[in-house]
């Protein structure tokens, strides 16, 4: 039988299956899915009474701090992964939110750095949108944790940085609160993704702080940012570090102008951390990215916005982080901790424009066909890409016709592949 015929005869078998299974366009990871059996680990505090398994979700009903959490096996997780939860608010709920907790495991505890840290994201009652059967989700950016500390019964703290060997994660009501939290909590999953999300004004993401012109010149409208500004001045956003390969990566800025703008140019400042500012070499640097308004092309939605992409590599202009004592070590390596976007120093022109989005677009590091992963593309990934096809599974080395999506379409180029077309 030939690889062709063989391929046809496995997808007739497995098409219904296909076909009942959701495909995804991103890879997830799932510490707790009720729906899928999944049971907690352990409880503690008001959890002890308060944590009702109903085979399918949690309910939780407590008024006092507590906690539940699930153990898994140490799994590498990119701090440019989103936390994503379904959950709905019972009608006697008082609390504003709950906490989930993600543990990262960074060595034998045997010295400080190699101990164990917690990064507690903060997900609000009010804050969901709904999914249509009662439940609404949440997601939020790795880099957007509320808080971090020492993990319970370790000695030593992590390294201090969000490179989650992630082996825990716990869902907790807020420390210290009395308010009922009366909550159901059905999945917690996180997705893996291509972009890292730096604001998403659709989103509802706000600006972190502003400087100069933009303090007043700068208006949110829910769904974006309005900038109308003469003179100097910017904005931006503060985030946990998220560690980037600036080599293959690039920054997406979805704008526009707006009438009366004479500008030619904006700027977006990517401020990189490369270490505890000791010494020279471990401060803080910015890279600064000028993007001309005449560069962008239409974003295809007919919404009217322009989209404009930069690569890490094409910085103009680098300097020493203002408010640190040293600067970086002079190497896009990021670990990017803030943004700015800013109109161009000295400049009086008007800058009149809207900013929908600004995030970092990830390359696929991967070698399309190559499911199994072993570096060659051969008949030993065939099995693999039709499991993906009857799992739901997202991977980006079967997506063959990256299209973001792993399904029939992909059928055909990945026999070329094989056949080595």
């Amino acid at each position: 039988m030939n690889i062709s015929s063989f391929l046809k005869s496995r997808f007739a078998m497995t098409l219904l299956a296909t076909l009942l299974f959701p495909i995804a366009a991103q890879c997830q990871i799932v510490p707790y899915d009720g729906a899928a059996g999944d049971t907690v680990d352990f409880t503690f505090g008001s959890f002890d009474t308060g944590l009702t398994e109903t085979g399918s979700s949690l309910l939780i009903d407590v008024s006092d701090f507590g906690g539940c959490g699930v153990g898994t096996a140490i799994t590498e997780i990119p701090s440019t992964a989103l936390l994503r939860v379904e959950y709905q608010v019972l009608p006697d709920n008082d609390s504003n939110n709950f906490e989930v907790l993600l543990r990262d495991n960074d060595g034998d505890d045997s010295a400080p750095g190699l101990g164990t840290e917690e990064f507690g994201y903060t997900f609000s009652t009010s804050g969901g949108t709904p999914l249509g059967d009662g439940f609404d989700e949440q997601t939020l950016a790795l880099n957007a944790f509320a808080f971090s500390q020492t993990s319970f019964g370790f000695t030593n703290d992590g390294d201090g940085m969000l490179n989650l060997g992630l082996d825990q994660v716990s869902v907790h009501s807020p420390f210290g609160s009395i308010a009922r939290l009366n909550i159901e909590i059905r999945l917690i999953e996180i997705i893996i993704t291509d972009t890292v999300s730096l604001y998403n004004g659709c989103a509802g993401d706000t600006v972190g702080f502003t400087f100069d012109s933009f303090v007043t010149g700068l208006t949110e409208t829910g769904t974006s940012f309005i900038v109308d500004v003469s003179d100097f001045g910017g904005t931006g956003v503060f985030f946990g570090q998220v560690d980037l390969d600036a080599d293959t990566a690039q920054l997406r800025v979805v704008y526009r102008a707006l009438a009366g703008n004479v500008a030619p140019q904006f700027e977006i400042l990517l401020q990189d951390n490369d270490g505890d500012d000791s010494a020279p070499g471990l401060g803080n640097e910015e890279f600064l990215y000028p993007l001309p308004f005449a560069a962008g092309t239409p974003v295809p939605d007919g919404s009217g916005f322009d989209e404009q992409f930069v690569n890490l590599t094409d910085w103009v202009f680098r300097q020493q982080s203002f408010g640190f004592n040293n600067d970086g070590d002079m190497m896009t390596n990021f670990g990017l901790v803030q943004f700015n976007l800013q109109s161009s120093f000295g400049s009086t022109d008007r800058t009149h424009m809207e900013i929908k989005s600004v995030e970092i677009a990830l390359a696929a590091d991967c070698l399309i066909g190559d499911v199994n992963q072993d570096g060659s593309v051969d008949l030993l990934d065939v099995g693999p890409f039709v499991d993906l096809l009857v799992s739901g599974d997202f991977q980006k080395e079967a997506d063959i016709n990256e299209d973001g999506t792993v399904d029939l379409l992909d059928v055909t180029p990945f026999v070329a592949l094989l056949a080595g077309g």
